[in-house]
């Protein structure tokens, strides 16, 4: 496959590109994950841009009490780690190769990642991680419409552990207002720890976006 540059990129490609300059850097947006595994939960969370702080407002269908909110409001997290320009970012230092390309959609696959893309359990693994990006048109012009990152072989993390599949993915859209913002965020991760596995998967979806 031919490798191509930022500047030798397709047409919905570059359109898409084109569309992170109108991105919002930060949106206050209301966050509900749902993960299935050894600790399976639902969470909501409301992130606020203006203080960059994110709120807890229900686990598991409840309202939190008063010592979780003190444990949650101490954790750190990423503001709104996946917005566009993230991912707008992160293409456009990166090599890319066409994997199909046909007016309607373009895909492109790259990869290694640079380290700090990708963590499992707090390490950093993007050196074994393959990146997919999908654009596609819209009434507006083009949208990265799905960030894709696999681990195509199975690795070993320091120490024992080794990650047997890795799997994410970002969906994005359009607001009212022309801007991209992501819409749901899937994770899927299997470890193997001392021969037995450890199964993970979580799904985030946002929404009430407030990018004022």
């Amino acid at each position: 496959m031919m490798v191509l540059s930022q500047m030798m990129a397709g047409p919905l490609f570059d359109l898409a590109l084109a569309e992170a300059e109108k991105a919002p850097a930060a949106c206050s947006v209301t966050a509900t994950t749902h993960t299935e595994g050894e600790v399976g939960r639902d969470t909501v969370f409301r992130y606020d841009a203006q203080t960059d702080k994110w709120t807890l407002l229900s686990l598991d269908g409840e309202a939190p009490d008063a010592e979780t909110l003190a444990v949650n409001e101490a954790a750190e997290r990423d503001p709104w780690a996946n917005n566009y320009l993230v991912t707008a970012a992160l293409i456009r230092g990166l090599e890319t190769e066409v994997l199909h390309e046909d007016g309607k959609a373009e895909v492109y696959r790259a990869g290694p990642l640079p380290a700090g893309t990708v963590s499992v359990e707090g390490h950093d693994v993007s050196a074994h991680v393959m990146a997919y990006f999908e654009a596609v048109p819209d009434e507006d012009g083009a949208i990265i419409h799905r960030q894709r990152m696999t681990a195509p072989e199975s690795f070993r993390m320091q120490g024992l552990a080794r990650v047997l599949s890795a799997n994410y993915s970002t969906d994005y859209a359009r607001l009212a207002d022309g801007r991209v913002v992501p819409v749901e965020v899937w994770t899927q991760t299997t470890v193997s720890v001392f021969g037995q596995k450890r199964d993970f998967e979580a799904v985030t979806r946002y929404s009430d976006y407030d990018c004022d």
